[in-house]
């Protein structure tokens, strides 16, 4: 079975420390909130502050705020400290884990009970896109019929040293058809129905694409999914998955992920990746093994 290396992306600290709400507000909520953002940090003292500052600023204050910290040494945990007042309900665990998909599991493990209807995963160095996202969201989200299990908003990638800034739209139609070509939906802007977790969990053997295999997991058909078209998530630049020294890592994961779910696609993955793609054009319209190929796999989609 093809897996990918195990190996952490994130150093750890030896010592794990014990789990405590940090919300005034804790003893008094009867019911879970509209959305749960959940963020898994290490050492994110740096970054953490922005993120705070957007969540705390929402006019929409139907949401908790899930930290599932790696038991970090700097202030990571004083710092969510200092926000206790300004969100309306903070959950905190911290203590060792095995990268960012063990550490959202522990999250949906340990606030089960505390999950809202929606779920979106956020980094430490994102921030949602403006004060009323999560208004603006809740709004279209509350129309959706039972069926639809991804809430899938837009996206900008943010380069905070240059400051450019990238914007990625989504078109359920287009990402449904590619999803075994690329992640089709950006998980960070992706709010996930809760009922997706009542029995799954992410593979934590996965560094960089356990996200990819959720989706693939559970996006069955287009109609599932639905496009909010609001700019949901400003992302860091500079993540793993975009990092340069974790490219072979995320080739071999990717083509572990399509793999599991599709053998079909990831032959035609592992053709794509090893040969130049004007050699695959002539080698499919111009050669009758090739034409044969591409008739053999029109036919098993």
């Amino acid at each position: 079975m093809c897996r990918p290396c195990n190996y952490r992306w994130l150093a750890r600290a030896i010592f794990s420390q014990p789990s405590f709400p940090l919300s005034p507000y804790q003893d008094t909520i009867a019911m879970p909130p509209f959305f749960t953002i959940i963020t898994s940090t290490y050492n994110a003292s740096v970054t953490l502050p922005r993120l705070l500052d957007s969540l705390s600023s929402q006019t929409c204050r139907d949401f908790n705020w899930i930290v599932q910290d790696g038991a970090s040494s700097d202030a990571t945990l004083q710092i969510v400290e200092q926000y206790r007042d300004r969100l309306p309900e903070i959950l905190a665990d911290s203590g060792r884990d095995k990268g960012i998909y063990d550490a959202w599991n522990k999250a949906l493990d340990h606030w089960k009970d505390s999950l809202g209807e929606w779920i979106i995963f956020l980094g430490a160095d994102d921030t949602l896109y403006e004060d009323r996202t999560l208004e603006y969201c809740k709004q279209k989200i509350q129309k959706f019929s039972e069926d639809i299990i991804f809430a899938a908003g837009d996206i900008v990638i943010v380069d905070y040293e240059s400051e450019k800034r990238h914007f990625v739209s989504v078109d359920i139609k287009k990402s449904f058809s590619q999803r075994y070509r690329e992640t089709p939906l950006p998980h960070s802007s992706l709010f996930q129905r809760k009922s997706l977790f009542l029995t799954y969990r992410f593979d934590s053997e996965y560094k960089i694409t356990g996200d990819y295999d959720l989706i693939l997991e559970k996006w069955r058909q287009p109609s599932q999914a639905s496009a909010l078209h609001i700019y949901v998530t400003q992302m860091a630049y500079g993540g793993i998955s975009s990092n340069k020294n974790f490219t072979k890592q995320l080739k071999k994961e990717l083509g572990c992920t399509i793999k599991k779910h599709s053998y079909v696609y990831y032959i035609i993955y592992r053709i794509i990746e090893s040969y130049p793609l004007n050699f695959i054009k002539r080698m499919v319209h111009n050669t009758r093994i090739g034409k044969n190929m591409l008739q053999a796999v029109k036919s098993l989609l």
